[in-house]
């Protein structure tokens, strides 16, 4: 293999300049993909974790209005029961009933009331002594009308597991101890009595029908001339919290969290962790504990990220009637299940890139290979040619006669040089033609002037042995034979003028052979020119091609997140469709409805809010799409190289317009040479000239040889013969 050969070159160069432009573009498209998988990685990260966030504030939100309506409806039957209660202990003279059909009223309405609300666990009523008819000293220690030893009105009327509803006598209702979670165990009947307005205490660990349970109780104080005489109130046991606790764990990501339901004192009211931790105080966060119980205490709504468990815990408060009291909802989530989806998302990102990273790698090894094997082709076809026409040109160079060059029908930059070398090759021919027909005459007239030097020398042989017999002539004889000296030098300065056209004859030649050699510079300047074209080419199409990947790799990207976008405002729409539903057939409900159209509110609040992150994602789509940029950038470089590609066509011009130039000068010396067979011509002609003075020498020598005919008998036969033999050369 000839290393310095230009096929060799131009795909060893070729292969070069694939391999780097691809591994450059292979190289940069992998770059700028991670850089932007990291950038959507980042955002959507950013925002579904956002997105997390207010969706867990939300659905806590959503699950205090549901216990905030339960509390509320309690708190409602307990206004409701205190007004009615008040109305019967006023004054018979102002509307009130009879002393002794009150305890039965008031035992009517709080059975009533408890089996109007199933979720209820009792309703009760307290009463100061006396206060509701004046007769406690006649109702001492009678347990089925509410009373104990002391006779006040005391009934609490609940229902055990089975449904089974009984009275039973209120107990601790004076007392200022304390439970062991803190709570005051007369709690709900001091502080009405002590404030005057509506109170819940909450997780009271209570007797109730001989079990022991845990109530969340609320109170209404019942004033009767402006007098606090007592309370009326319902309960509920915190199971039904703690189900509500246990059904909103389940749905939020499967289980993974867990949802507790807090006081503003720091008390647990319901735990999806541990259903046996009721009543007992609150876990705060080691870090952000001070935030936490001020969370709690204020009724604020926060959202708290624990960095070193790497989890969420969001406070939604409920707010409870008409106290200054409130619970909150507390969820806890791992960050880890929360942004499940956005590691699921960079993990098929990786995934695809990994893939584009292989069919990249596949697609640039196998275009490289492919435009090698071309430009192999595409170099053989070029090289070939130039191969045949230099060695046809050493052919012509040595002498040998070529019949015509092949390729002089083509009409590339080939085709011009085939041509320049046919013009070429026929001047050289036609000049070596003249040459030889030169020198053929040349040696003609050698062979001539060498026949008519020995006749010459016969005859003066002759004429000295005749001399003798002349001597009177002789005198005018050597004039006669001066002259024919004479016409004879003259006849030799003229063949020596016919050896130095000849001579010039050779010289043009050698003038041709330089030509040539400078027409065979040319070509070579004309051949590294096409393979320079070839390689700019050959870029230009690297460069479209990587444009086109760019464009269509960006494309499928923003469809694919214009998808998910349509996808998600779907959801969005619906979910704010049913949240309007929703708002209807609470309003249809009236009262009852009231807590429904709190969590549909807060669901359209939900809904607007999601529409929203998609139209934020939707912008970070359109920066995506301004990577398309880079596609104006590659096509500016495919303009440059097409501009290069013009400006080695001008120098191929060049090179063409010096092989016409060196083609000139060919014809120049073949006119030369036509100039110098003139020159030989002419000289031709001279010697005709002299010769015919050299006839006219004879004639006087025989009109010298009348006065001799005696002595010159002898020598006229010899001149007659002479005559005849010149004649004859």
């Amino acid at each position: 293999m000839n290393l310095h050969s230009i096929r060799v070159r131009i795909v060893a160069f070729t292969a070069i300049c694939v391999i780097g432009s691809t591994g450059t573009i292979v190289g940069y498209n992998l770059w700028s993909a991670s850089k932007n998988a990291d950038y959507v990685a980042s955002n959507v990260g950013e925002l579904l974790d956002h997105n997390s966030q207010s969706s867990l504030s939300h659905l806590a939100a959503a699950q205090a209005g549901v216990i905030k309506s339960e509390v509320e409806t309690a708190f409602s039957t307990a206004r409701s029961m205190a007004k009615a209660l008040e109305t019967i202990a006023m004054p018979e003279n102002k509307g009130g009933s009879r002393d002794e059909v009150r305890r039965a009223q008031l035992n009517e309405l709080l059975h009533r009331s408890l089996q109007d609300n199933p979720l209820f666990n009792g309703t009760y009523s307290a009463w100061e002594p006396d206060a509701l008819d004046g007769m406690d000293a006649i109702f001492k220690s009678d347990a089925a009308m509410g009373s104990d030893a002391s006779g006040r009105a005391l009934p609490y009327w609940t229902r055990d597991g089975n449904g089974k509803i009984a009275v039973q006598p209120l107990v601790e209702y004076d007392s200022s101890d304390k439970h062991p979670n803190g709570l005051v165990k007369g709690g709900w009947f001091l502080n009405p009595q002590r404030t005057g307005n509506e109170n819940i205490l909450a997780p009271l660990p209570y007797v109730v029908q001989g079990k022991s349970v845990y109530l969340a109780t609320m109170s209404v104080p019942i004033t009767v001339n402006g007098k606090f005489a007592g309370v009326a109130g319902a309960d509920f046991e915190l199971s039904f919290v703690q189900e509500l606790a246990n059904k909103v764990d389940k749905s939020i990501y499967d289980g993974a969290g867990s949802v507790q339901i807090v006081t503003n004192d720091g008390l647990l009211v319901a735990s999806s962790l541990d259903p046996k931790s009721i009543g007992g105080k609150f876990s705060f966060d080691q870090d952000n504990g001070a935030a936490e119980a001020k969370a709690l205490s204020e009724g604020a709504s926060k959202i708290f990220v624990d960095e070193k468990d790497d989890a969420l815990r969001v406070f939604s408060p409920i707010a409870l009637g008409r106290t200054d009291q409130s619970w909150s909802v507390v969820i806890d989530v791992p960050r880890s299940v929360v942004m499940a989806e956005s590691i699921a998302m960079g993990q098929a990102m990786d995934e695809r890139n990994n893939t584009a990273l292989f069919w990249q790698l596949a697609v640039a090894l196998i275009v490289a290979l492919v435009a090698m094997v071309a430009m192999a082709l595409v170099a053989h076809n070029i090289s070939a040619p130039i191969v045949k026409m230099a060695n046809i040109l050493r052919r012509i160079a040595s002498g040998d006669t070529v019949d015509r060059v092949d390729g002089a029908d083509r009409k590339d930059e080939i085709g011009e040089i085939a041509q320049a070398s046919e013009i070429l090759r026929t001047g050289l021919q036609e000049a070596e033609k003249l040459r030889k027909e030169a020198a053929s005459r040349e040696e003609e007239e050698r062979k001539l002037l060498d026949r008519r030097a020995k006749l010459a020398q016969d005859f003066v042989s002759r004429m000295q042995a005749l001399s003798t017999g002349i001597a009177s002539s002789s005198s005018e004889v050597a004039t006669a034979a001066q002259d024919l000296s004479n016409t004879a030098r003259e006849t030799t300065r003229q063949s020596q003028s016919v050896a130095v056209a000849a001579d010039q004859a050779s010289a043009n030649v050698q003038t041709v052979a330089s030509a040539t050699e400078e027409m065979s510079a040319s070509v070579r300047v004309v051949n590294d020119q096409v393979v320079h074209s070839a390689q700019i080419a050959d870029k230009a199409n690297a460069e479209a091609d990587a444009a086109n990947d760019r464009i269509q790799s960006l494309a499928a990207a923003a469809a694919a997140i214009g998808d998910v976008i349509e996808l998600i405002n779907g959801i969005a729409a619906q979910t704010n469709l049913l949240a309007l539903n929703a708002t209807i057939e609470a309003a249809r409900a009236g009262e009852a409805g009231k807590g429904f159209a709190v969590v549909a509110a807060e669901v359209k609040e939900l809904a607007s809010q999601t529409a929203k992150a998609t139209e934020e994602i939707g912008l970070k789509v359109s920066e995506i799409q301004q990577a398309t940029d880079g596609t104006v950038r590659s096509v500016g470089e495919i303009a440059q190289v097409i501009a290069s590609i013009k400006e080695t066509a001008s120098q191929i011009t060049t090179a063409v317009d010096e092989q016409g130039s060196a083609t000139a000068e060919i014809a120049s010396n073949c006119q030369q040479a036509a100039t110098g067979t003139d020159e030989v011509t002419k000289n031709i002609s001279g010697v005709n000239i002299a010769a015919q003075q050299t006839g006219t020498a004879s004639t006087k020598l025989q009109d010298l040889s009348k006065g001799l005919s005696e002595q010159a008998g002898d020598l006229s036969n010899i001149v007659e013969k002479f005559v005849e033999d010149f004649a004859a050369a």
